[in-house]
């Protein structure tokens, strides 16, 4: 867990209503790590709820300026970079954002 005094280098949000939320939720997440394991997870299971109603966007500015001209998109691999079982015309479906993030949380 990063220090209080560094969530500005941690969190970037151009929102000061956003940056204030982000603000909250780290002190609600330190204050219940601080008070045991089953705070914790109670808390956790609170932010999990709250990515439901989250959208997420680019913040790289390779992928947001589309930097090598892909931008974060998924493209069909030749059959020499395919694993076996993937399709030639239709790569995998990429995880949404909040399901990386939840699962990130769960670990």
């Amino acid at each position: 867990m990063t220090h209080e005094d560094q969530a500005g280098n941690v969190a970037f949000a151009t929102s000061k209503a956003l940056s204030q939320e982000l603000k909250e939720g780290s002190d609600m997440l330190r204050a219940a790590a601080a008070n045991g394991q089953q705070q914790l997870e109670d808390a956790l299971k609170h932010f999990v709820k709250e990515l439901q109603n989250k959208t997420f966007v680019a913040v790289s500015v390779d992928k947001a300026t589309n930097t090598g001209g892909v931008g974060g998109s998924v493209v069909a691999l030749p059959a020499s970079a395919r694993p076996p079982d993937e399709s030639p015309t239709k790569p995998k479906a990429m995880p949404k954002d909040k399901d990386v993030v939840a699962s990130l949380m769960a670990e």
